[in-house]
């Protein structure tokens, strides 16, 4: 996989105009994931090349139009904001977050199986405010009311 300046510098573009990142409940669990989506196939696969294991999903949108997912969940999607990270512009404070959450994550983490404490359940909880927020203030960010 290679991963020099300029590759970086692209998958940070691409994160900061097509991709999302965020953190997702799901049952009792909550996770990071980080995905870009695009209806050309291609990018996903350049993505696949450059950066590895992902999930790769195909939705079928409005007007039939076919939009391609990349994601990364947990732990690989931290480690891949942590590489792309100096090159965001418009999500630098979103990946802050988000890295900040998994380190959280990581270091609570009792095992599969294992529930999480009310406590941490609580902290994760409040990442995820704190990163849907930081969305909402980016997008109104600079604008005269």
């Amino acid at each position: 996989m290679t991963q020099t300046s300029e590759v970086l510098a692209y998958a940070a573009a691409i994160i900061d105009g097509e991709g999302c990142i965020g953190i997702y409940t799901h049952g009792h669990s909550i996770a990071l994931s980080v995905q870009a989506t695009n209806t050309d196939v291609r990018l996903v696969d350049w993505f696949k090349q450059h950066f590895g294991d992902c999930t790769i999903e195909c939705h079928i949108k409005k007007k039939l139009s076919i939009c391609f997912v990349w994601k990364l969940y947990g732990s690989k999607a931290k480690n891949f904001l942590l590489l792309i990270k100096p090159y965001l512009v418009l999500k630098a404070e979103q990946a802050d977050i988000a890295i900040e959450f998994q380190q959280y994550k990581e270091n609570v983490f009792l095992g599969v199986g294992i529930r999480r404490s009310t406590e941490a359940s609580t902290m994760e909880l409040e990442y995820s405010k704190k990163l849907k927020s930081a969305k909402v203030d980016g997008i109104f960010a600079g604008r005269v009311a």
